[in-house]
């Protein structure tokens, strides 16, 4: 039964290795959401607008993942869970899991 429960949060988090996805299951929903997203906008600004219609294609899905509020967002996130230390410790994560 844990092997399902680990692999069900591997699919939901890809990015994050077992023990991340671990804690993630225990956090609030939003913390998961947000860190998805931040490992999202990090994926696209590292990818190359190689013609216009990439270009494109890369600044639509920053907007739509509102790429430019991560910092203010992850900011009021960190004031919302101030008094919640693993919490904050999710918000250091890395895709990596790291």
């Amino acid at each position: 039964m844990l092997a399902v429960t680990m692999l069900a949060a591997q699919l939901t988090y890809p990015m994050f290795d077992v023990g991340a996805n671990r804690r993630l299951t225990k956090a609030p929903r939003e913390i998961g959401d947000f860190l998805e997203r931040r490992a999202e906008c990090e994926h696209w600004a590292g990818e190359e607008p190689y013609d216009k219609a990439r270009g494109r294609e890369i600044a639509r899905a920053e907007t739509e993942l509102r790429c430019d509020k991560v910092d203010v967002d992850e900011a009021g996130l960190r004031r919302r869970h101030r008094g919640q230390p693993a919490v904050l410790k999710l918000l250091d994560l890395q895709p990596d899991g790291g």
